[in-house]
């Protein structure tokens, strides 16, 4: 963890801020890849107290207190949002229909 990307959160715990990278993620037996690798950067919430990460234009929205908790919401989210790619637009709302069209448009599948 670089320190200039540390900081405090609650009484005792140190947050890495750094950025993740996602170049691809596994769902069953495809490996789905990003085109251009998803750069993410963390952001602690207004409390101090969990540290987020967000993509408005892909509809990631996870939180989490630790950096390795907030990766495992981060590989879940993807998959739910792939598993939601392969729905049909009728059952979507508009906003859901336009991310799952930017989702479509970010990855190809192994």
């Amino acid at each position: 963890m670089s320190i200039d990307l540390a900081v405090r959160i609650g009484n005792d715990r140190l947050a890495d801020l750094s950025d993740f990278f996602v170049k691809s993620f596994p769902v069953g037996d495809k490996e789905i890849e990003f085109k251009e690798t998803l750069v993410l950067t963390p952001m602690l919430t207004e409390s101090c107290q969990f540290v987020t990460l967000q993509d408005e234009w892909l509809g990631i929205d996870v939180i989490a207190q630790t950096r390795e908790e907030l990766e495992e919401e981060l590989y879940a989210e993807l998959t739910m949002l792939w598993k939601q790619s392969q729905m049909p637009d009728e059952k979507l709302g508009k906003t859901f229909q336009e991310q799952k069209s930017n989702f479509l448009e970010a990855i190809t599948e192994r």
